[in-house]
């Protein structure tokens, strides 16, 4: 799941956002091939070009530039909650929801090794993230 976050101190903090005033911030967001950001425009019911201002940057550098300025962050949840931001950063409360990602797994029917074992990794990873887990047989 993504969210947006900006400082303690900004403007748009404890109010709902909508994506029309989003449209006018800088942006702050992974590359823009990133899931993370296809995700967020396609949530927002938007196109790319549509907002002003978007940079392209790594999580870490959004939140130092998020946690000095007045620019608005994407990044994930995930990500949000295992950093320490001393309550310098707050998620951005929006009028919109922004679905959570999805991803599937390829099943391996040549049974290719090191494709096993890829998907293995990817199995026990992620195991207790998963609301369903389905078995497949071959």
């Amino acid at each position: 799941m993504c969210v947006l976050v900006v400082n303690k101190n900004s403007k748009l903090l404890n109010k709902k956002i909508k994506i029309d005033e989003l449209k006018k911030e800088t942006l702050y967001m992974p590359r823009k091939s990133s899931v993370t950001t296809m995700n967020f425009i396609k949530s927002a019911n938007c196109e790319y070009n549509d907002f002003n201002d978007i940079k392209h940057i790594t999580y870490s550098a959004i939140l130092e530039i998020v946690k000095d300025t007045n620019a608005v962050g994407l990044i994930t949840k995930e990500f949000f909650n295992n950093e320490c931001f001393n309550d310098e950063i707050r998620i951005l409360d929006t009028d919109f929801v922004i679905e959570p990602v999805e991803f599937g797994i390829y099943l391996n029917n040549n049974r290719f090794t090191q494709l096993n074992k890829f998907i293995e990794v990817i199995k026990n990873h992620f195991k207790n993230h998963f609301y369903d887990t389905y078995e497949y047989s071959t």
